[in-house]
C-alpha cells in the first residue's frame, strides 16, 4: 500500500523573531501588511542576500496557514526552490515539506537581516522601506 504524504498545513518561523515581526507589521515600512506577505519579503530578501537559517526553535502553533499565500507568492516560493535546489521535483506535491523548510530558511535569515538593519538609525530605515517598497512594486508586476 502506497501511502500519500499530507500537505503541510502551517508555515513556521523561529520563536524570538515573532515579536519583531509582530512589531515590524505595527509600523514601518510592513505596516498593514499580512504574515504571509511579510514572511514573502523576509524570504526574497534572504535568498537575494544568498542567505539561509535553519530555525532553532519553531513558534509553537506555527507562523501562519499555508493556504493564505496568494498564486504569486506560491510561484516566488516555487522558483526559488527551484533555483537553490536546481530540481524541479522539489516544488511536487511530495516534496512540499523541502519546499516549504527551504522558504522558513531563507526568511529566518531574511527576518535576521531585517531585525539588524531596522537596528540601525531612522535614515537608514527610511532607506530600507524605499528599496523594500520598489521590491514589492516590481514582484507584483510579475504575471505568473
Amino acid at each position: 500500500m502506497i501511502q500519500k504524504k499530507v500537505k503541510r498545513k502551517v508555515i513556521h518561523i523561529e520563536e524570538e523573531l515573532k515579536k519583531f515581526v509582530d512589531q515590524i507589521e505595527k509600523e514601518g515600512p510592513f505596516k498593514g501588511l499580512d504574515h504571509h506577505e511579510v514572511f514573502t519579503m523576509a524570504l526574497v530578501l534572504g535568498f537575494n542576500s544568498s542567505k539561509k537559517k535553519k530555525i532553532k526553535k519553531r513558534l509553537p502553533g506555527g507562523f501562519f496557514r499555508e493556504d493564505t499565500f496568494t498564486s504569486s507568492e506560491r510561484a516566488i516560493i516555487s522558483s526559488i526552490a527551484i533555483a537553490d535546489s536546481n530540481n524541479l521535483a522539489i516544488i511536487s506535491e511530495e516534496n512540499s515539506d523541502e519546499k516549504y523548510n527551504l522558504a522558513e530558511d531563507y526568511s529566518t535569515a531574511g527576518f535576521s537581516i531585517l531585525k539588524d538593519k531596522l537596528a540601525l538609525s531612522g535614515t537608514f530605515q527610511k532607506k530600507l522601506e524605499l528599496e523594500l517598497r520598489k521590491k514589492l512594486k516590481e514582484i507584483k508586476k510579475i504575471k505568473f
